[in-house]
Parts: C-alpha cells; sequence; structure tokens
C-alpha cells in the first residue's frame, strides 16, 4: 500500500510540474513556465503641442513573479525638444501585467507641420520577451499653423464706444487709426473701445466687454468677468490709452484691443491724435512676435519700456509730423521737450534698467531719442521693417546687432556716454 501510494505522488508532482525554487513561474498553480510575450500600446496616439500628454503601455501575457525592464527606443519626425518623457524604459512590477511612461509635448512658437513620436521596444530583460515587432506612433499636432497673426488681413476691426462719446469723438480716432494702418498695415483681429467720461456708461461698457471676451473665448468666465472687472471703467478715472495683446499658451481668441480714454489726452488735444498712433504701433511690434510663451514674447520686446515705448512714441510722433498741416517744427519742438528727461537720469543709469512706474516717462522720452539716433545711423525702413522681420529668427539682441551693427548693450553705452553729452543744438540735428 505504501508503495502505490508513493508512485502516485511521484507522477502528479512530475504532472503538475512544481518547482518551489521557480521564481520566474507565472500564472501559479496552471503549469505555465514559459516567458509572458509583451505588446506595446498607446492611450492617445494624437495630442496637442501645447502640454498635451498621453501614455505608452507595455502589457505582458501574465503577470510573474519578478520585474519586467522593457527598454525603448524613440525616433519619427519630431526631436527631444519637442516633447518630455517621464522615462526611457517602462517597469513592470511583479504581480502585475501592465506598465507605463508618460509622454508630453512642448509648446513652441516654429510653424512645422504635425509631427511623430516613434516607439520602439529595444530591450526586454526579466521574464518576458517582445512580441514580434512592437511599434506606436503618436502625432504631435502643431498649433501654430492655425492663425494668422502677424499677417496682413482686412479691414475687420471691431470699434465699441460707451454711450457718453460723440460720433465726432469716434470719427477722429478712426482717422488717425487710419493714417496709422496705412503706413504700417492692418493686423487683426483688432477692437477698440473708447471710454468716455462718465461713469456709469463706462460700467455698461465693461459688461459689453465681458460679452464679446465671453463670446470669443469659450473659456472666459464672464459671472467672474461681470462682478470684477473695471477694464473700461478705470479710465473714466485715469485717462490714458492702452493695448491688450491675447496672445498666450491658455488662450483660444488671439487679437489685439486698444482701449482710448477721454482725457490725459483728450480728444480735443493734438496729443491724442499721436497717442491713437502710438498705440497702433504697439499693435504692430506685438504682430512681429509670433510666440505664444510669454516670458519669449517679453524678450522679444524687452520688459522694461524703453524699446516698446521708445518706439512707438518716436514712430508715432514721426508720422504726426509728416501729416498736412502740421506745423514743420513739430517734431523738433516735441523731441526737445523729451530730451528734458536727461536730467532725471541718475549717474550712471542706463534707460533699459528703467522699468514703467513712476520713472517709466524717462524711458519713453530717452528711449523715443535711442530710436531717433539708431534711425539716423541707418534709416527708417531698418528700424521699422527689418529689426522686425527678423525678430523671431534671430531674437531680440541676433536682430539688433545684425541690422544696427553692435550690440543693444554697446549701443546703450555710446548712446548715453557720447549722444547724450552733446549740446540740444547738435542733438536736434538727427531730427528731419
Amino acid at each position: 500500500m505504501h508503495k502505490y501510494f508513493y508512485k502516485f505522488l511521484i507522477i502528479t508532482l512530475i504532472i503538475l510540474g512544481c518547482d518551489e525554487n521557480d521564481d520566474n513561474l507565472g500564472m501559479i498553480g496552471k503549469g505555465i513556465t514559459s516567458p509572458p510575450s509583451v505588446t506595446l500600446s498607446v492611450m492617445n496616439p494624437a495630442i496637442k503641442e501645447a502640454s498635451g500628454k498621453t501614455s505608452i503601455v507595455a502589457t505582458l501575457e501574465f503577470s510573474t513573479k519578478t520585474d519586467v525592464s522593457v527598454s525603448l527606443n524613440f525616433s519619427g519626425t519630431s526631436s527631444s525638444s519637442d516633447y518630455t518623457i517621464s522615462s526611457r524604459s517602462i517597469i513592470v512590477t511583479s504581480g502585475s501585467a501592465t506598465g507605463e511612461i508618460t509622454i508630453t509635448a512642448k509648446q513652441d512658437s516654429d510653424e512645422e507641420g504635425d509631427e511623430t513620436i516613434v516607439v520602439d521596444i529595444e530591450d526586454v530583460t526579466g521574464f518576458g520577451y517582445e512580441s514580434g515587432t512592437q511599434q506606436v506612433t503618436i502625432t504631435i499636432k502643431d498649433d501654430d499653423e492655425k492663425d494668422n497673426w502677424g499677417a496682413i488681413v482686412p479691414d475687420e476691426t471691431e470699434w465699441y464706444a460707451a454711450s457718453d462719446v460723440t460720433q465726432d469723438h469716434i470719427d477722429l480716432t478712426k482717422k488717425w487709426w487710419k493714417v496709422a494702418a496705412d503706413e504700417w498695415g492692418i493686423y487683426g483681429p483688432q477692437e477698440w473701445w473708447i471710454v468716455g467720461k462718465s461713469e456709469s456708461a463706462a460700467q455698461e461698457l465693461d459688461k459689453k466687454h465681458c460679452d464679446v471676451r465671453a463670446e470669443k473665448d469659450n473659456t472666459y468666465n464672464k459671472t467672474w468677468c461681470y462682478n470684477n472687472s473695471t477694464t473700461m471703467s478705470r479710465y473714466v478715472a485715469e485717462g490714458g490709452a492702452g493695448l491688450s495683446t491675447y496672445r498666450d499658451e491658455n488662450t483660444t481668441w488671439y487679437g489685439y484691443v486698444v482701449t482710448m480714454a477721454s482725457k490725459y489726452p483728450g480728444p480735443d488735444e493734438t496729443d491724442y491724435k499721436v497717442v491713437t498712433i502710438h498705440e497702433y504701433f504697439h499693435i504692430y511690434q506685438h504682430a512681429h512676435i509670433y510666440s505664444k510663451i510669454q516670458s519669449e514674447r517679453d524678450a522679444m520686446l524687452q520688459k522694461n519700456p524703453w524699446w516698446a515705448e521708445g518706439g512707438a512714441e518716436y514712430m508715432a510722433s514721426l508720422l504726426y509730423s509728416k501729416q498736412d498741416g502740421v506745423d514743420d517744427l513739430y517734431l523738433k519742438n516735441r523731441m526737445e521737450r523729451k530730451m528734458e528727461s536727461n536730467s532725471k537720469l541718475n549717474p550712471g543709469e542706463s534707460i533699459a534698467d528703467i522699468p514703467y512706474g513712476d520713472r517709466g516717462d524717462i524711458a519713453y522720452d530717452l528711449g523715443s531719442w535711442l530710436v531717433a539716433y539708431l534711425i539716423n545711423k541707418t534709416d527708417e525702413e531698418t528700424f521699422v521693417k527689418k529689426f522686425w522681420d527678423d525678430l523671431n529668427t534671430e531674437g531680440f539682441e541676433g536682430s539688433f546687432k545684425k541690422h544696427f551693427g553692435k550690440s543693444s548693450a554697446d549701443v546703450l553705452d555710446e548712446f548715453h556716454n557720447t549722444f547724450l553729452k552733446l549740446p540740444l543744438a547738435d542733438q536736434l540735428k538727427i531730427i528731419p
């Protein structure tokens, strides 16, 4: 009886194939000892360029008692600068049948079309093997060619005005808008909002502004805007003018929104005409910066006002001075007044270091003189067209040096230490 019992036990063990020391055995108790195959899959085969994400998943035929490492190879039409990966290997941990890594696309401003990431298995280590040839492809959908930013467009400018703004005021603004548009081209879409002197009328215009923003951008919180926005009404108290450029990674509508007040300056002042042109030149500047990344836009336009505001100040004054009926000495007289800011500079201070704020007018005034200085050394086309046309490919410093012959630091040093020390009569010689 004992003899038959032992024979039965031996036969049973052979049939079951049990080996308590086999750590690679999967499907425990089912007698499977060959390694599992590994397949690749992708959760989302198409992702947006603006931080779109997807997962690459490695799946084992069945789980094992040890970790399995799946090394990956990345190729395709994209480059490593177009995306990031959480790891170059997928680890399928013991007892699990799947593992994954994450791929995240990176926003850029290049119009390169859709690009691909091709992922292959390079090697499998541990208890597993590649099932045939495994390969998945992810497409990064380019979003840089979906708008016409920087292109000359037909005039589809939208005009909005508070109820207390007269038609004469609106027509005046449109007249000087056209002077600028005829000179530098129409970029769009544009909105121009004109605020009067009535606070209640401006508050109604605020609501209209909220409606327009929400209509054009479905991510815009109109309820918050209704309860909090003073975009228009603050111009009743503060006056002035300003451009808001809608161009970033989180905005679904891109465009230019200009607000004009009824004081500082008012429509009865000559400066109102010049300020209208000034704001239009800001549109021209921003139209020549394609990036949606704010830090890149700041770098190309310079964060402090000397370059952007200096350029807008001088080009607006220069264009206005060329119009019929304007005094022949208008530009020289205006620039002479701006040179008074030279006496407000601190010893050794550069206009490039002065931020917006209490002393920002110094950078506005002397920045306009710097632009006049550069145009005198080159020509108007170099500043207005050549520099801005090359800005996106060369960057600020590259385009500056290419067209003005020196770095911005060297030009600023020459401007401060030579030109600003000249007698006023000699300085005014560069003004046409």
